[in-house]
């Protein structure tokens, strides 16, 4: 079973000699998404933090850590993003 005339029209550029839309880059505050991803990994380090002793006897011990070490890398893109923003 083949598919329509009017669907074989608006394919990405075929034997049929349509060209495709030009998709323009959608712009994004990048600086919002690091800040919102440094607070998850914040609030993870400080749930996690309590249950530290039980995760180190579950076997999952660097779980706070893991979630410190995302905080961490979140600073530093908040540095690497609010130095970009300054250059535009």
């Amino acid at each position: 079973m083949s598919a329509p005339h009017d669907q074989e029209s608006t394919s990405d550029g075929g034997a049929d000699g349509v060209t495709p839309r030009e998709i323009k880059p959608m712009e994004v505050d990048i600086f919002k998404i690091v800040v919102i991803g440094t607070v998850l990994y914040a609030i993870a380090f400080v749930v996690l933090l309590p249950f530290r002793t039980s995760l180190e006897h579950a076997g999952h011990g660097r779980w706070p850590w893991i979630a410190l070490s995302g905080v961490v890398l979140g600073f530093m893109g908040l540095g690497i993003t609010y130095r970009r923003a300054r250059r535009r």
